[in-house]
């Protein structure tokens, strides 16, 4: 298993894009991202951080498990606009 050193966090919310804590490019990204399924115990709202994810666990209003699962993945961005399909 990955220690909290060497990863980084993802978290899976609800049915919003998945909130990880670091992207290619910076010093503390790593490809290993231990998995924490989270769920909104009231009103959900999406979350852009891992910082955000953070907060609103320690405020009650998030439910987060943390699973045995961890991701090894590289995690980029992909820009849309520099996709092209070959197919016909």
């Amino acid at each position: 298993m990955a220690t909290e050193d060497m990863s980084g966090e993802i978290f899976l919310i609800d049915d919003q894009p998945a909130v990880v804590s670091s992207i290619l490019g910076r010093d503390d990204y790593t490809p290993a991202w231990p998995v924490r399924r989270a769920s909104w115990k009231g009103a959900s709202r999406e979350l852009g951080s891992v910082y955000e994810a953070r907060a609103a666990a320690k405020a009650g209003d998030l439910a987060v498990e943390d699973t045995e699962i961890v991701l090894n993945a590289a995690i980029v961005k992909w820009s849309a606009a520099r996709w092209r399909s070959t197919a016909s």
